[in-house]
This record gives C-alpha cells, sequence and structure tokens, in this order.
C-alpha cells in the first residue's frame, strides 16, 4: 500500500503489503530492520534507528517523527492506518 507521490491516492489496496512477502515477514518477526531500512532511505542511520525502535516509548517517538517525514515527503496522510496495525503501516513505508 504505497502512495502516489504526486496524486495522494492508494496506488494498491487494503492487502497490497502482502505483494512483497519477503518485507511482510520481516516487518512481522523484526520490524526494527524495516524501521532502520526506511530510516537509511530518509538520510538517517540504520543501526541507531532500528535500534531506538526496540526501546518502549522511543519507538513511538521515532516511529512519529519519521512517518511525519514520509508524509511530507509524499504529500500523504495515512496516519490513520498506525493504531489497528502497526506492522502493515511500518511495511507500507517501505
Amino acid at each position: 500500500m504505497t502512495m502516489a507521490t504526486q496524486t495522494g491516492n492508494w496506488s494498491s489496496g487494503l492487502f497490497g503489503c502482502f505483494e512483497n512477502l519477503g518485507l511482510c515477514v520481516v516487518t512481522y518477526f523484526v520490524p526494527c530492520v524495516t524501521f532502520g531500512q526506511t530510516a537509511e532511505k530518509l538520510g538517517k542511520s540504520c543501526l541507531v534507528y532500528g535500534l531506538l525502535y526496540l526501546i518502549p516509548c522511543v519507538d513511538c517517538y521515532v516511529a512519529t517523527k519519521q512517518r511525519g517525514t514520509i508524509r511530507s515527503v509524499r504529500q500523504s496522510d495515512e496516519y490513520a492506518y498506525r493504531i489497528p496495525n502497526p506492522t502493515h503501516t511500518l511495511s507500507t513505508l517501505r
């Protein structure tokens, strides 16, 4: 479920995260890896952000900041999907 950069519309359906099964499995079992890789694409340290994602409460803060950066880059509004299914949201950010 990725956002189209120019239009702001969803480019795949609700279960689009299953299109890349490898990413889906990694995100489910070790979400810190996916989070770190996403941070690296934004010019930040994969290792540092992956480790920060393992710390309770800190993970919510850095995830919110990262999501804000991605939303501003993609001009999207995907925040509503974080609460019901954080793993799905994390895999769609990559």
